[in-house]
């Protein structure tokens, strides 16, 4: 069994390593920024934070009652050695919200201003209904 050992760290040595140099494999599968979802008496107001991005880059759609957000979000660093700390996310991002209430898809806006995406999705009112006596 030691010899087993010995030779699987031998290997994850070879997978890991470069000409002596630790090597980083940095698997990313489409990122979450961080969203939040608030309501007020007349809307739902989501909130994405995606600094970096140019806005016309940035999907928004409603289906039904669900509002994706997506885009991709380049990294603008080039020119580099060796990367030392990799904490922002870069690539294909994605958010989606399950929207809590029926919305007028006609008034939706969304502003992106300093690293925020707001979407305010105005809420439907309920259509009042006169009864009237029959003759």
């Amino acid at each position: 069994m030691p010899g087993r050992l010995k030779e699987s760290s031998r290997l994850v040595h070879n997978l890991t390593t470069v000409g002596g140099s630790p090597v980083l494999f940095v698997l990313r599968e489409v990122w979450h920024p961080p969203t939040d979802v608030y309501e007020t008496e007349d809307a739902i107001l989501v909130y994405v934070e995606i600094a970096g991005m140019d806005r016309d880059t940035l999907d928004v759609s409603l289906t039904g009652n669900e509002l994706t957000v997506c885009g991709h979000r380049r990294n603008a660093a080039g020119g580099y050695n060796a990367i030392h700390r990799l904490e922002m996310h870069y690539g294909d991002f994605e958010t989606t919200v399950t929207i809590p209430a029926r919305v007028v898809e006609s008034d939706i806006e969304a502003v992106y201003e300093n690293g925020i995406l707001c979407v305010r999705l105005p809420k439907e009112r309920p259509h009042r209904i006169i009864v009237e006596a029959s003759d």
